[in-house]
Order: C-alpha cells, then sequence, then structure tokens
C-alpha cells in the first residue's frame, strides 16, 4: 500500500510540472501576441494543454501523465506590463535634436490622438542632452507644447534609458522576436509587429483612416540600423537604432524609443508625436507578470 501511494504521488508530481510547463509555454506565447488556446502537447512522460480568458486575465494548465488518468491544474492571472523602455513620447539612449516645426507631446492621447486630460509624461526623455531648434514644441506632464519647452516636459541625462535590444525595451525575454526578423521592407500600412535589421528610409507608414499599428522595430546586431524619412500615420511604439527625420506630415500616436543618434534631427518638418498609454498597453508584443497562482488538483 506504501508503495502504491509513492508511486501515485510520484505520477501526481509529474502531472504538476507538466501543468507548469503548459502555464510556462502560454505565458511566453503571451509576451510575443499569441492568445489561443495551447492544445494538447506532448513534453517529458505526458502532455499538457492551457488555455487563456482574456477577460479575466486568467491561464488554465493541465497537466496528464502518459497511461494513466492522473491529472493536475494550475492557473495563473496575469497582467501586462508597460514597456519599461518608454519614458517619454520620444525615449533616447543618446543626444536628441529637434528642428523644424517638429511638435513633441508628452500628454496622454487616445487611440485617435485625442488629449486624454491624464498629465501622461515627459516629451522627450534622454540618456544625453535634448538640443531644441526652429519653431520645434515640446510638451509633456500636463503642459502644453512650447518653444522653448518648459523644463518640466523634458528629461536629460536619464540614467535608465540604455536599452542594447528590443526586447529588453519590451521588457521581453533576449532572443523572443528572433521569428519576426527580415531584412526586407514591409508593404504599408502593416499591422502587428515587423522587426527589420536593415535600414529602412523613406517609409509612407500609412494615412489618418488606414494607418500602420503595432511595434516596428529597426536594428540590427550591432546596432547601426536606420529609420530615416518616415512619412505617414502610425500608432503603436517604434524602437529604431536610429531614428533621421520623422518629417512632412508624419504622425505617431503612441511613443518612440532610439537608441542612438548621428547629429541629424530626429524629427522636422509638421511631423507630430503624441504620447498615448492606451495604444502602449495594448501593443501586440509585451511583457506579463504573474500576480496570482493556484493549484487546483482534478
Amino acid at each position: 500500500q506504501e508503495s502504491r501511494l509513492a508511486h501515485i504521488d510520484a505520477v501526481q508530481d509529474k502531472a504538476f510540472y507538466l501543468a507548469e510547463a503548459g502555464l510556462d509555454r502560454k505565458l511566453q506565447e503571451l509576451r510575443i501576441g499569441l492568445t489561443a488556446n495551447l492544445p494538447a502537447t506532448s513534453y517529458g512522460e505526458g502532455t499538457y494543454e492551457a488555455t487563456y480568458d482574456a477577460v479575466t486575465s486568467r491561464i488554465t494548465s493541465t497537466g496528464t501523465v502518459n497511461g494513466t488518468q492522473i491529472q493536475r491544474t494550475v492557473t495563473a492571472v496575469v497582467q501586462r506590463e508597460f514597456p519599461p523602455g518608454v519614458r517619454a513620447a520620444i525615449s533616447a539612449g543618446d543626444n536628441v535634436t529637434v528642428r523644424g516645426n517638429f511638435n513633441i507631446d508628452g500628454r496622454n492621447h487616445d487611440a485617435n490622438g485625442n488629449l486624454t486630460g491624464a498629465p501622461g509624461t515627459y516629451g522627450i526623455s534622454s540618456a544625453g542632452t535634448v538640443n531644441q531648434g526652429g519653431s520645434s514644441n515640446i510638451g509633456g506632464n500636463g503642459i502644453a507644447p512650447a518653444n522653448p519647452a518648459n523644463p518640466a516636459t523634458v528629461e536629460q541625462n536619464a540614467t535608465t534609458n540604455v536599452f542594447t535590444t528590443p526586447e529588453a525595451a519590451l521588457g521581453l525575454s533576449p532572443g523572443s522576436l528572433d521569428q519576426y526578423k527580415t531584412s526586407t521592407p514591409p508593404a504599408t500600412p502593416f499591422n502587428g509587429i515587423v522587426y527589420l535589421t536593415s535600414n529602412w528610409i523613406a517609409p509612407n507608414l500609412g494615412t489618418e483612416a488606414n494607418p500602420s499599428t503595432g511595434v516596428l522595430i529597426v536594428h540590427s546586431d550591432v546596432g547601426d540600423a536606420v529609420l530615416k524619412n518616415v512619412h505617414g500615420w502610425f500608432k503603436g511604439l517604434i524602437i529604431a537604432d536610429n531614428i533621421t527625420h520623422i518629417n512632412g506630415n508624419a504622425t505617431l500616436i503612441g511613443g518612440a524609443i532610439l537608441q542612438n543618434t548621428t547629429g541629424n534631427s530626429v524629427g522636422n518638418g509638421n511631423a507630430n508625436v503624441k504620447y498615448g498609454s492606451d495604444i502602449l498597453s495594448n501593443l501586440p508584443t509585451s511583457n506579463y507578470s504573474t500576480i496570482s497562482w493556484e493549484d487546483a488538483q482534478t
């Protein structure tokens, strides 16, 4: 009898670890935007399957040991994390220069670009300095864009702005976005995750009625990929090694992260960058953390 009980305990432990594996797998999938249920998947000495309820933010995972009726189920309530690399409408790991009639507004905006009434954040946060030239305007933290900018709308010499990879800026594990890498610029407008490993010159990202949306990454292994002369409408987060000239009548609602600059202006012309927390909180890829966990034997 003792031997039988010990065997049952061992099998239940295996089922528990299978359920844990399913939960971890679903959590990793959520981080890259995959919300569909996870079907029964063979692993080790059994299978796991997992579901995700977007309404309750709950993952339910069940492990089953081969050749037995023994199962274990674990559940976890998760929450989406805000991208750690976003400290402003434009967050930079180096000096930032803006010229022309470029307008940067760190006050909070909805998905249509309208002010929500919330103060938002900085217009520009830089690990170096911010050089405001031309007729450009910078606002944020509840203060309307102005020239010269109110000091409360600009953060300089920020020590937390250095991210060496897009995954780090998004709070994801290293290499988790490798499947999206391409050296070919996408057709526009696009939706979802685009990870370009080469330069992209003069993209038109769409119109107000039909903008590109999601996460646009322009990053090479050596950190020198350039996004240049950006036109059109985009709603989401841009992460680039270097952004030169968001210009013309370009409009970005959400935010932008750039690691390096070349001395050229980040934006000019009549372009607009408007911070939007709702858009940034609902990107197709972001980190998730577990806020509660439960083991329930079935």
